[in-house]
């Protein structure tokens, strides 16, 4: 299990960390080209990587090979055992710190959601309640949402969609002295926010962070996340508004730019880099439902290469996709020994969960018709390491009359 937890570990942050490149090295194409929508969406490929098992794209292992040589009786494998009892400790020396690793991250910021969960105080506005609830009735399904809190917080000054189970939309205290236009396009940003589950999402991103603690390309491109988020949401509200609405809301971004005045559509936790890009997009709002179609097709295919590709550097890496922890000597055919034959055989075959091996099939030999029957007999009573079992794995017993004289 502690095997198994390991490699998932190392080859789950490999294969995000390669799509993470992917989409930050596209992202300006497709922004360019496409929308805000697209961008944001092709994020989820991380979540959907994540709950697919390493293996779900099958590669064949490395060619893994055992010589045995006339006259061996039995296999010392000490050696085999002292590097594996060194391995296994050194992996569940370094669990130990990754796990510490994510308890510090939780905790710090489950300390925080509590914090700002104990500082809201409820907002009794009945002009706010029932905009929000009109903004709620007119986007289509976003009136079927859960009822949500208004309420106020003295850890943040900023419009914020807030909570995992209950939904509190979190306004600041002077909200209400706002224009009414002003105000409509706040709460239409926040409340998109709502109907799409962001809220819930961006708890997603802290756990995965949290994961992943160690690796600094999710620290990296997680602003990149944010942003995409928050301009997703900008080209839906956008999508409500005239050229007039577009022109203020638009300006009302551009304000925090300039400093001209404290601004309350940032994002809900005050992240304020890449304004300047919100607003350009602002201009592309337009999406073609073919953008969607080819969004989905190339997420899937970036999926299952980079699944393909970490799995076969992780056979080119092993020694032979399965370490043997039991070794029975296959018998010397004694017609062979007699005339002075060496030879090979190859298999492939499958591991169970126990590292016995199942389905043995030869793929050649050399020659044929003198080895496969011992080397079949043989290998179905060795025992290999394995967490989960192994699919087509393959494997070659060499035959020699005598060990080089260099081996010795």
């Amino acid at each position: 299990m502690i095997d198994y937890l390991f490699e998932w570990l190392i080859l789950k942050s490999v294969g995000i960390s390669a799509l993470l490149l992917l989409i930050i090295a596209l992202r300006p194409l497709i922004l360019r080209w496409s929308s805000a929508n697209i961008a944001y969406g092709l994020w989820l490929m991380l979540p959907i990587y994540l709950v697919l098992p390493n293996n779900f794209v099958e590669v064949t292992s490395t060619d893994g090979v055992m010589t045995f040589f006339l006259g061996a009786n039995s296999l010392s494998l000490d050696l085999t055992n002292q590097q594996n009892d060194l391995q296994n400790q050194l992996t569940s020396w370094l669990l130990s710190v990754w796990l510490g690793g994510v308890s510090v991250s939780l905790s710090i910021f489950l300390f925080r959601y509590r914090r700002l969960l104990n500082s809201l105080q409820s907002m009794n506005s009945p002009p706010i309640a029932r905009q929000v609830k009109n903004i709620l009735i007119q986007n289509n399904g976003q009136n079927k949402q859960r009822p949500t809190c208004i309420v106020s917080s003295s850890l943040i000054d900023l419009p914020a969609i807030f909570g995992l189970f209950r939904t509190h939309l979190i306004l600041p205290d002077d909200f209400v002295e706002l224009s009414q236009q002003h105000r409509e396009m706040i709460l239409r940003h926040e409340l998109y926010h709502l109907g799409r589950h962001d809220h819930q999402f961006n708890f997603l991103r802290v756990f995965v962070k949290s994961l992943f603690w160690f690796n600094p390309i999710f620290y990296w491109a997680d602003k990149y996340c944010e942003a995409d988020q928050e301009m997703s949401y900008d080209f839906g509200v956008m999508q409500h508004f005239d050229s007039n609405g577009r022109n203020f809301y638009a300006t009302t971004l551009l304000e925090s730019v300039v400093g001209l005045k404290q601004n309350r559509m940032i994002s809900q936790w005050k992240y304020q880099s890449l304004i300047k890009e919100r607003v350009k997009m602002l201009k592309n709002i337009k999406s073609k439902k073919w953008h969607t179609w080819f969004a989905a097709v190339f997420a899937a295919s970036s999926i299952w290469l980079t699944s393909g590709v970490v799995m076969a550097e992780k056979e080119q890496v092993s020694d032979s996709g399965a370490i043997p922890l039991s070794i029975i000597q296959p018998r010397y055919p004694r017609k062979a020994a007699m005339e002075g034959i060496e030879g090979w055989v190859k298999f492939r075959f499958n591991i169970d969960s126990n590292g016995h091996p199942y389905e043995v099939e030869f793929v050649d030999a050399e020659p044929k018709q003198v080895f496969e029957r011992d080397a079949m007999r043989a290998i179905y009573q060795w025992t290999f390491k394995t967490d989960g079992g192994q699919k087509n794995l393959v494997y070659t017993m060499e035959f020699r009359l005598e060990a080089p004289e260099d081996a010795e």
